[in-house]
Parts: structure tokens; C-alpha cells; sequence
């Protein structure tokens, strides 16, 4: 990001060395760039959100384990021999 911030000001004063000769669309090239991140951060959000989620259920399940009634049933299933 350091690197994106001195070319954004460098752009800005008309300073353009930075950019290969066989590029003309500047602003194109900018946007593919913080492209990059974007899909960098939503992808991190989505992993947290499925992992939350995962866990959610999980955490549950083993709450219901410590009820009486599910105990019993699951017992009963147990004792019948699956």
C-alpha cells in the first residue's frame, strides 16, 4: 500500500516515470490494483463468516448434548443398537 500511496502523489504532481511506456490508461491500471485488494478483504470476511457459522453449530449441537431430553434420546438410540 506504501507503494500505491507514492505513485498516487507522484500521478498527482504529473510525475508519471513509474508507469511502463506500453501502458496508456492509467486509470485502469489503478483500478486493477485496488482490485486486488477488494477481493483480498471479501474473501477474508466470507472465510470468518463460514468459520463463525461452522462454529455456531457446532458449539449448539454440544449445547443440546447437555440437555436431559436429547441425552435420553440419544441413550434410548444407543441402546437399541443404532
Amino acid at each position: 500500500m506504501e507503494n500505491h500511496k507514492n505513485n498516487m502523489l507522484k500521478m498527482f504532481k504529473g510525475d508519471k516515470s513509474f508507469i511502463p511506456k506500453n501502458i496508456n490508461a492509467v486509470q485502469f491500471m489503478i483500478g486493477k490494483g485496488l482490485r486486488c485488494h477488494s477481493y483480498q478483504i471479501g474473501y477474508f470476511l466470507w472465510g470468518y463468516i463460514l468459520l463463525l457459522s461452522l462454529l455456531s453449530v457446532t458449539f449448539f449441537v454440544l449445547y443440546l448434548l447437555t440437555l436431559d431430553p436429547v441425552q435420553n434420546l440419544v441413550m434410548n438410540y444407543v441402546k437399541r443398537g443404532g
